[in-house]
């Protein structure tokens, strides 16, 4: 609307000469949800702890830094056959394998993500209904805008329940129409033994609703991470057998096993010491459990403050009755340095102000946990140690570690996702990859075998291959999704490109709610949309030799809207694209032709 001039003089008017324009959102944001070592916040003035909401990371160091590392190894049970080599391996509880997943991810180059915490290491076993858990956790991605990509190793873990979850996550993405789902399969569990146990059960199991926002791959794969197996991840059983390997002409490693038992056992004794006052105080961390105790809205007369110093004290106590035998120096020279610092410190507490205070605490929570990592540190030199002298001990640690770095595909997959869309964009198929720190798959899949996971002529749930190939290594042999007979939806770039699309698009035209209703308007969209679908189809994503070819956008009375549309405030716009589809089967002819000369 034009301005009144009242007064005499030149104005100026800026009008805008170009539409709005259409920002591309980011297509592979992984949202990972599983068990982590740290689930909960630390205390904070009192108040209870609190779980963890969906947290954005974009490295491995920063997960570490919020969610801790992977599960403690414990309990592995061993058998050896009589020439003494390993008979069969048990590794007990549960694996977890969201830590790893992780670390995959970054290896095969991921970028942000998002982690949704089910639940602790240590709450495993308490919680009930897992299924509840982790469906909690995925309905809790739904306020976050981000995610494009949804997957859960550590559902593995439930059995039957896995297909519930996997529905779920595959509604959610219809409703939402912003993401996608990277699915395992089960290899072991209730009525399955093997891959293909578990690729007959997820067709018979997933459904057939949403199929097109989601895709499954096969066979886990065996990793080359690093794991830190030691002589405490053994059960008593194992290692009271790996003992009696040794021959007891060898003193020298006999030596060795009973200084790293003894080791050992002061180490629990001091960390036992600690928790008592750490569980008393309703924390998992000493500092803040200080801190809480010095906290100024709380109190700030000595009473409080003499409280804290009497618990600690009680632990100081703890830490040198324990190591009051110990001939383990590092280990004794720490608790001696601790008592010091903490006659010293407590005797000058009083007429303190509460900075000086916490400071005091917080001096005296370092050296506590330094009488704990010396004693741990004590344990890694004799482990090590036995690991040098023994060629048994060192087998089997290598057994064992290979046991662990078996791994569902799925965080893999998610790196690959972005290594792809980085290096090349949405619209190439996430496949023909190698996959990095890669040494093999549980199941060597064939040509044949392909046959029938690639193409399901009865429901046509395609489930992706990772195959091995001499000379290629482990390579992504796979590009549907579970809609495979889908003519509109069989492929996952497709899929995909078209989430980035419309996302982009409908986020980028939000400006137009309430805006008059007119031609200006339609003119307007059409060309802001036009604009964004030329860059993709210089960049390779739409096919076609001329825009034309690619794509084509209306919007207009008589076109896409009637009156009563406009009547009613529908403004609608119609969109068609050519998007590339993967040269999914390339078929050479060859014939001989006469000599001509």
């Amino acid at each position: 609307m034009a301005s009144t001039y009242k007064t005499p003089g030149v104005y100026v008017n800026e009008i805008s000469a170009f539409p709005p324009s259409v920002a591309a959102v980011p297509t592979a944001i992984p949202a990972f949800l599983g068990f982590t070592e740290i689930a909960k916040d630390l205390p904070r003035n009192g108040a209870s702890p609190t779980v963890r909401k969906t947290t954005k990371i974009s490295s491995l160091l920063e997960y570490e830094a919020t969610f801790g590392c992977g599960a403690e190894v414990k309990d592995v049970s061993v058998t050896f056959n009589e020439d003494n080599s390993i008979n069969e391996i048990n590794l007990g509880a549960k694996s977890f394998y969201l830590y790893d997943s992780i670390r995959m991810f970054y290896l095969n180059g991921g970028g942000d993500c998002y982690i949704a915490s089910v639940g602790t290491y240590g709450e495993f076993d308490a919680i009930d209904d897992k299924f509840s858990a982790f469906k909690t956790a995925l309905d809790s991605l739904e306020k976050e805008q981000e995610p494009t990509l949804i997957l859960f190793p550590d559902a593995v873990v439930l059995d039957g329940d896995l297909y519930s979850l996997q529905q779920a996550a595959l509604a959610q993405c219809a409703k939402l129409q912003n993401r996608f789902v990277i699915m395992d399969l089960l290899e072991s569990g209730e009525g399955v033994t093997c891959s293909e146990d578990g690729q007959e059960k997820f067709r018979d199991n997933i459904g057939m609703n949403n199929l097109k926002w989601g895709a499954a791959y096969t066979p886990y794969l065996q990793t080359n991470l690093a794991k830190d197996i030691s002589y405490a991840s053994l059960s008593d059983e194992t290692r009271k057998a790996l003992d009696d390997l040794v021959p007891a002409s060898n003193t020298a490693l006999k030596d060795t096993i009973a200084g790293l038992q003894s080791a050992m056992g002061l180490t629990e004794q001091l960390k036992t010491a600690v928790a008592a006052y750490l569980e008393t105080a309703e924390s998992a961390n000493l500092d803040e459990v200080l801190l809480k105790a010095a906290n100024p809205e709380d109190a700030t007369d000595a009473t409080t403050y003499a409280a804290a110093v009497t618990g600690l004290g009680d632990v100081v106590a703890a830490l040198e009755e324990g190591t009051a035998t110990s001939e383990l120096k590092p280990v004794t020279v720490a608790v001696g340095a601790l008592r010091k610092s903490f006659d010293a410190d407590s005797a000058a507490l009083e007429g303190q102000d509460v900075k000086q205070v916490k400071g005091v605490f917080r001096q005296l929570a370092s050296q506590v946990t330094g009488v704990v990592a010396a004693a741990q540190s004590c344990v890694d030199t004799a482990d090590q140690s036995y690991l040098m002298q023994s060629v048994d001990y060192a087998k089997l640690v290598k057994e064992v570690s290979n046991s662990l770095d078996t791994l569902p595909p799925s965080g893999t997959i998610a790196g690959v996702y972005s290594a792809t869309d980085s290096s090349r964009g949405v619209w190439k198929a996430p496949a023909n990859v190698s996959l990095n720190n890669v040494v093999g798959l549980t199941e060597n899949i064939t040509s044949d075998i392909q046959e029938s996971l690639n193409i399901d002529v009865v429901a046509g749930k395609s489930i992706n291959a990772i195959r091995t190939f001499p000379g290629k290594g482990v390579l992504v042999w796979g590009a549907r999704t579970l809609a495979g007979n889908d003519n509109d939806w069989r492929y996952i770039n497709v899929r995909r490109f078209l989430i980035m699309a419309e996302e982009s698009i409908r986020l980028s035209t939000a400006w137009a709610v309430f805006e008059p209703n007119d031609a200006n308007l339609w003119v307007k969209l059409k060309a802001m949309i036009e604009n964004f679908l030329i860059q993709q189809w210089k960049d390779g994503a739409l096919a076609g030799s001329t825009p034309a070819e690619a794509f084509d956008v209306t919007c207009g009375l008589g076109t896409t809207m009637t009156g009563q549309d406009i009547l009613e405030g529908y403004l609608r716009v119609t969109v068609r694209v050519a998007v590339v589809r993967p040269a999914e089967f390339i078929v050479l002819s060859f014939m001989q032709k006469m000599q001509e000369s």
